[in-house]
């Protein structure tokens, strides 16, 4: 059980790859309290209620979703249970305790057929069970609260197991072959950068100095536009190997669930809101695999 005492941030999902990275940076700056899924189950309305009610963070960040895209496909109900029903019970939480509630979506809600970065106004139309709960916890989240900010992002990567990132390197490790779709294109998102970006968000809140007419929804990801293949290469290139690479198409690639095939986000308004963005995908994603 969470100790009662009362927190300025509360970050829901913080074993997972983005709220380990945030829960790490934002401890330096503000009293902050991790919750794990053993902490909370955000499924459960009563306990997120009383995990929240003891702490009574300023802030709440929901980083805790369900992200297996092709999982979601195969599992819709869990998908509605975890992204949208959960949403809704930490958007109750923060009502009921007057806390801000960041909430951590997708390019998912996208259906991929722009050839320009999305902006935070474009129509939304997702594709797949993943994009369309996510989205549905969006309007969650705005149904219940006057204080919110959604951030949509894409490809993020950090020290985990999973995504595209980890599969190269483990590939190059294994001296594998790599099959790589070479016609996505989207943006790669550090969870490091993304998450210093969240707490500069958070410190503007708390100081009471955030905007939340201009900034309710915003995109961020790391400056640039990339495809799956372009990561890939540049990758290889870095760490100055050879490794064989078999490419494919996203229709041809055996997903369970359709993937937006151009998901790249436009970050003008998170830039005008902070003064600048986050850094270039190729000098995050360098200094990502120098300190591995």
């Amino acid at each position: 059980m969470v100790e009662e005492a009362k927190k300025e941030i509360a970050v829901i999902g913080s074993r997972g790859l983005l709220g380990k990275a945030f829960f790490t940076e934002a401890s330096k700056y503000f009293d902050t309290v991790g919750l794990a899924h053993s902490d909370l189950d955000i499924t459960d309305r009563r306990k997120t209620l009383e995990v929240i009610r003891s702490l009574k963070p300023k802030i709440i960040v929901l980083t805790a979703a369900y992200t297996d895209v092709d999982g979601c496909e195969e599992n819709p109900q869990l998908a509605f249970r975890v992204n949208v029903e959960g949403a809704k019970n930490a958007a109750h939480a923060a009502k009921q305790e007057d806390a801000t509630l960041i909430y951590i979506s997708t390019d998912c809600v996208f259906n991929g057929q722009n050839n320009i970065p999305y902006r935070e106004e474009d129509k939304v139309d997702p594709i797949s069970v993943y994009g369309r709960t996510k989205l549905e916890g969006e309007r969650a989240v705005q149904a219940e609260l006057e204080k919110y900010v959604i951030i949509r992002t894409v490809w993020l990567y950090g020290d985990a197991d999973k995504g595209f990132v980890q599969a190269v390197l483990k590939a190059i490790e294994q001296k594998t072959s790599l099959k790589v779709v070479t016609d996505k294109t989207g943006a790669l998102t550090s969870v490091v950068d993304l998450s210093m970006a969240i707490c500069e968000i958070a410190r503007r809140i708390l100081d009471g100095q955030y905007d939340f007419t201009k900034g309710k929804i915003l995109h961020i990801t790391n400056g640039g536009v990339c495809t799956w293949l372009e990561i890939a290469q540049f990758i290889i290139k870095e760490l100055n190997v050879d490794c064989e690479m078999i490419t494919t198409t996203l229709a041809e690639f055996p997903f369970k669930a359709q993937r937006p095939k151009y998901s790249a986000l436009d970050n003008t308004k998170f830039e005008q809101i902070f003064g600048q963005g986050l850094r270039p995908w190729q000098e995050s994603l360098k200094e990502f695999i120098r300190l591995r």
